[in-house]
């Protein structure tokens, strides 16, 4: 029989779909530029490249006149009017016509590569799988379960901010069977992310790699600089298509797999060099699809999952879309600040991922973090400490991880060097007040204690006692809280009760500093012999922070507040603060 009416334009609308050169698909953009390289079409790369910078959402107007000169040195037929009549104005909108206008010319210039590039079979080649050698099994060695116990205990410790604990979880489950299901069969979104992940990580990773040698042959008509101006994030939209594409190993099944990376370039660099979380170690750890990542725990409420690699040394954590992109807004500074020769004792985050959970459930962020108990050697105790000693105790022996009062009484110190001690303050000094320029509060200072023997592999990011007995892993993490309406008003009843001063919850002024102090006065050795230095970025922030001013609120007044928050806490869970 015949093709229905229906059908015929629908036929017809994605036969002239493919006839044109994409403009969102990222990875199939990458792919057709790496065989217009192979083909000598090194002359009109410049075109691709604008294609996937819209593709990368950069377009900013100082990114568009490059591309524009570009275009004029790379073909001298290029029509200059296309460019000089460009929009009034500035701001996203203009940014947009002027993308706009070169985007039609890149798209004509094109057209022919385009043509035999489907001709030739490279479009097929596309959609055919990555082919590597086969990756080793699961391993099941001791310490890496060990590993991956003792990272169970930053889910707890972020969990800690709300005044939960693992009771309000799903029993977490490190013994299971990996998931065999792909993830056009994922019935959940916990198996959705398990089996997209390895896909995610690997088209992420071999679509850079690709794209290099691009921008290298360009680099007498763009130049050298990068594409990313300062502050700028990428959005990079990806689409693995049914049945899988040439950078993965592993195809999505019958349906396609559309995610979000964000800041790839920036993290890529970041983690360039830093020891256990390259790229290519990424790779080996999270996009092997014999090594899938394992639920770690669950909220079926709430829709927050943890997750872990294998290893135990990424953590995959979802967050709220006000989270995200909050996260997304800071990257560049964040970046920045890790770069900075005084170091940081800031948790690492190394990925920020955006996917469908599917069933109707919406799109949801994804961070992967270095997990700050990654050690081969297992932890005896663990402490997450905010600084506050208002209900700031474990309720009884199960809790795992325990809290600032228990620190106290339990007489613990870092028995560091001076040195070391001098380091670690500057550090947390710096990073409290980083934390604190962008409103952040309730992050803690995550300590992990381990006895070790003389023949124990102490890994580079931990500290080391000075008797050699123990060695200390510590980490900031749980930094994407911003001090918005709902933790203002938390404040406020908190100042009314009179704990404002010792409760968690405080302004990010008054929470930084007070972290400090608590650093400084608990947890770092006595060292009368040595004169810390303290930045003149923290001193600036202890100076601002003003003492908050007696509440005259009264009791009538306080109910309304309580009700007030408990309205605003329900309307705002879904939005992360």
């Amino acid at each position: 029989m015949g093709c229905t009416q229906s059908a015929v334009p629908r036929r017809q609308a994605l036969q002239a779909r493919r006839s044109e050169v994409p403009t969102d698909e990222l990875a199939q953009l990458v792919h057709f530029g790496a065989w217009m390289l192979e083909e000598g079409a090194r002359k009109d790369l410049v075109f691709v490249l604008l294609l996937i910078a819209g593709a990368r959402s950069t377009i900013s107007s100082a990114l568009m006149t490059r591309f524009a000169n570009a275009f004029r040195k790379a073909r001298d037929d290029y029509v200059v009017n296309h460019t000089d009549q460009t929009p009034s104005g500035d701001g996203e909108a203009a940014d947009q016509q002027r993308f706009a206008a070169l985007q039609q010319v890149a798209k004509l210039q094109l057209k022919r590569h385009w043509k035999r590039y489907r001709k030739v079979g490279e479009e097929k080649s596309f959609r055919k799988l990555r082919v590597e050698l086969p990756k080793s099994k699961p391993s099941r060695d001791f310490k890496i379960m060990q590993k991956m116990k003792s990272s169970a205990s930053v889910v707890e410790g972020i969990l800690g901010r709300d005044g939960r604990t693992m009771s309000d979880l799903e029993d977490i489950t490190l013994e299971c069977e990996s998931i065999v299901c792909c993830f056009g069969e994922a019935a959940s979104p916990a198996e959705r992310v398990v089996t997209s992940l390895p896909m995610i990580i690997q088209a992420v990773h071999h679509v850079e790699e690709a794209l290099a040698p691009l921008l290298s042959a360009v680099e007498d008509v763009f130049g050298s600089e990068p594409f990313l101006g300062p502050g700028e994030v990428e959005r990079c939209s990806y689409e693995i298509p049914a049945g899988g594409c040439a950078f993965c190993t592993e195809s999505p099944g019958d349906v396609c797999l559309p995610f979000q990376a964000f800041g790839v370039s920036l993290l890529h660099g970041m983690c360039q060099g830093r020891a256990g979380v390259t790229p290519d170690v990424l790779l080996e750890e999270l996009g092997d699809p014999a090594q899938p990542i394992r639920i770690l725990s669950t909220n079926s409420k709430s829709g927050e999952m943890f997750f872990i690699s294998q290893s135990g040394k990424f953590i995959i954590k979802s967050i709220s879309d006000a989270e995200g992109k909050g996260l997304e807004a800071i990257l560049p500074s964040y970046v920045s600040h890790l770069a900075g020769e005084e170091g940081s004792i800031l948790g690492l985050y190394v990925g920020l991922y955006r996917i469908d959970m599917g069933s109707g459930l919406g799109q949801r962020y994804f961070t992967i973090m270095r997990s700050v108990f990654d050690s081969p050697v297992q932890m005896s105790r663990m402490y997450d400490l905010k600084g506050s000693t208002h209900n700031r105790r474990v309720k009884d022996d199960s809790e795992k991880v325990r809290k600032d009062e228990d620190w106290i009484s339990d007489a613990c110190r870092l028995a560091v060097s001076p040195e070391d001690a001098a380091s670690l303050e500057k550090m947390h000094g710096r990073d409290t007040a980083f934390l604190s320029e962008f409103s952040i509060i309730d992050f803690s200072v995550l300590i992990g204690i381990a006895e070790i023997q003389e023949s124990d592999e102490i890994p580079p990011h931990a500290w080391q006692s000075v008797d050699k007995s123990q060695c200390y892993f510590i980490g900031i993490v749980d930094v994407l809280i911003e001090y918005g309406l709902r933790k203002r008003l938390e404040h406020l009843l908190h100042t009314v009760k009179g704990v404002g001063q010792t409760a968690s919850v405080t302004d990010p002024n008054s929470y930084a500093k007070r972290q400090r102090r608590f650093f400084r006065e608990h947890v770092l050795p006595v060292c009368d012999e040595v004169v810390i230095d303290r930045s003149e970025q923290v001193q600036r922030y202890e100076r601002e922070v003003a003492s908050p001013p007696r509440s005259s609120v009264t009791a009538p007044a306080l109910e309304k507040v309580e009700e007030t928050a408990t309205d605003q806490g329900r309307r705002m869970s879904t939005v992360g603060f």
